[in-house]
Formats: C-alpha cells, structure tokens, sequence
C-alpha cells in the first residue's frame, strides 16, 4: 500500500510540475512585451530613404529585423555604394539566439546549387572551367562515335566511284547526249478589267454603311455595360447605407475604432527624438507648412526638432522610436472583437459587399 501511495505521490508532483511549468511559460508568453526599435533616414536630395525595425521578445531569444532601404538607381550607382544598391528594397529575417535563422528560409534553386558544387559555392572561374571542361569532354565523344561511321561512308563512295555499274554508265551518257530542255515559260496574267466609277462609289457606301451598322452594335453594347454596372453600383450604395444605418452596424463600429486606439496607445513610443528640415519651392506654403506642424507637434517639446528652409526645396532628417508592447493586449482586443455578435454581424456585410 504504501509502495502504491507512494507512486501516486511521484505521478502527482510531476503533474503538478508540468502544469506549473506550463502556467509560467504561459505567463511569460503573455505578459514580456515585444520590443521594438525603429531608426529612418531621409535625404531626398540624394534619393537616399533607408527605415530599420528591430523587434525583440524573452530576453533576445527570438530577434526578427524588418530593413527598407532605396539609394540611388543603380545605373546612376559608385563603387562605394555598390552595397547599398545590392541591399534595395525590403528585407526581413527572424531569428533564434541570433544563430539559427527561422526566416526567411531557403530556397530550393538555392539548395541544390549548393549540393551541386559539394557544399561550397565556387568562384566564377571554377564555374567557367567546369563549364568549359563539360563541353570539351562531350565533343570528344561525339567525334569519337562519328569517327568510324565518317570513314565506313567515305571508303564506301571510293569503291562505288571506281567501280561503276554498266547500267549507270549508259544513263549517264544518254543524258549527256539530250540537248538541255528550256523551261517552260508561264502565261503572262491576263489584267484585270479596270471597275468604273460608279462601282467604286457602291463599293465606298456599302463599306460605310457596314461600319456604322458595327458601330451601333458596339454602341449599344458598351451603353448596356454602363447600365449593369451603374445598377450594380447604385444596389452597393443602397446595402451600405442600409448598413450603416443600422444600430447594430453602429455599434460594431464604435468598438472596433475603440479598440483601435486602443492598440495605439499600447503601441505609443517610449522614448522618441526626430529632426527635420524641410522646405517648399514657394515660401508661403513653407510657412503654412510650419505653422500646420507647429500645432501638430507642440506637445512632444525638445524631442521633436523642425528646422524650415525656405531658399529651396528640400526634405532632410532622422528618426528613432522605442517602445513595447504586450501580448495579452492584443488577445484581450481580440477577445472582444471575436465575440461580439454585431461586430462579426458586420464583418459578413462588408465581406458580401
């Protein structure tokens, strides 16, 4: 019996552990925020727009990067910004640890050019050896092969030019005899009979006739197209009015830009700082600008630098946001949204529109 108690008591604590275990990472899961670094530069006189996020969660375990960078064309490139031209565009990679990458992941071509060359990727001169070797190696054979079939046919006609047969001989000495037949001339083609004026002047109006009467068929089709769609148009804007005048719609509505803010407000930068210069061609829309701005970005103090220019135009500047945001956050969002009646009422309604 006591043997069996104390089984029991092994199997409970390892339940126990495991559930507690489980609780933890749940918890860590939820609630350690997923942190984020966003740096951008602009220089639009150099055409030189480059913006980095850097996202972190559990203590740098996982490390994900999201990079759009447009320099220069390329045609327009140095050789010092070679990098830069090969880097355009957007990329994105995950990690874990910062060794193991999780995405993006490899592509197949990728994969057996790299088995291909024995798991090296060789330079462009091994590359042309091997290509040249390949080619050499399969021109060997194939003359090799054609060799012997070359001589047999060559031996072949020599014997049948020294020994010719008495029935070919003949032949060949009556045709030398034939005098050379002339080609038979062709028959001059007869002209044709010149159409009179009246003819062409039929001619003309049948052929106008017949593009007007194709015209009003093309007509009448496209005006019957304008029709179906303006119908189908004018029946949309009935179901949308219809939609959101309804109480329900309304409502789903009021909640769903709730809860958008209140993702922004979880998503709101911790720390921030940017500097600006920007100017217009005309220096009354730059004032306008700067007073416009002014308004807009009181509130952030010293942490937002604007610096107008008003001789030319001009859009310079650099910008670094650091925030975080939880998990939990969006999983209580989306618990509300998810089983809110109204609001997944209205998500079919726009869905069929």
């Amino acid at each position: 019996m006591t043997v069996f108690l104390t089984i029991l008591k092994v199997l409970g604590i390892v339940l126990l552990s495991l559930l507690a275990l489980a609780v933890i990472v749940l918890l860590i899961i939820l609630f350690v925020p997923i942190r984020y670094r966003i740096k951008s530069y602009v220089r639009a006189e150099e055409n030189y727009y480059d913006a980095d996020c850097d996202l972190t969660w559990i203590l740098h375990l996982f490390h994900g990067r999201i990079r759009f960078l447009r320099s220069m064309m390329e045609d327009e490139a140095e050789e010092g910004n070679k990098e830069d031209t090969e880097k355009q565009g957007l990329h994105y990679e995950l990690r874990l640890l910062h060794f193991i990458k999780l995405l993006p992941g490899k592509d197949r071509e990728e994969e057996e050019e790299y088995d291909y060359y024995g798991g090296e990727s060789p330079s462009w001169e091994e590359e042309r050896k091997w290509e040249t070797s390949a080619v050499e190696d399969r021109t060997e054979e194939t003359a090799g092969e054609g060799a012997p079939e070359e001589k047999a046919a060559g031996r072949d006609s020599k014997e049948e030019k020294a020994l010719p047969e008495e029935g070919e001989s003949r032949k060949i000495e009556e045709a030398e005899k034939e005098p050379e037949k002339k080609p038979e001339e062709e028959p001059e083609e007869e002209p044709e009979e010149k159409k009179g004026i009246l003819q062409k002047i039929r001619e003309f109006f049948s052929m106008l006739k017949g593009l007007i009467k194709g015209g009003k068929k093309k007509a009448g089709y496209k005006i019957n197209d304008i029709c179906d769609k303006m119908g189908e148009l004018r029946g949309r804007g009935d179901h949308i009015a219809r939609l959101f005048n309804d109480e329900r719609s309304a409502e789903a509505v009021k909640l769903g830009l709730n809860e958008l803010f209140r993702l922004l407000r979880a998503l709101k930068p911790r720390k921030y700082r940017a500097e600006f210069i920007y100017g217009f061609d005309d220096p009354a829309l730059t004032g306008e600008a700067t007073g416009i701005l002014s308004m807009l970005f009181l509130s952030f103090g010293k942490n937002v630098i604007l610096i107008p220019d008003f001789e030319r135009f001009v859009v310079d500047g650099d910008m670094f946001l650091k925030g975080r945001l939880r998990i939990i956050t969006l999983v209580i969002i989306l618990w509300k949204l998810y089983f809110n009646k109204n609001f997944r009422r209205f998500l079919r309604e726009v869905r069929s529109l």
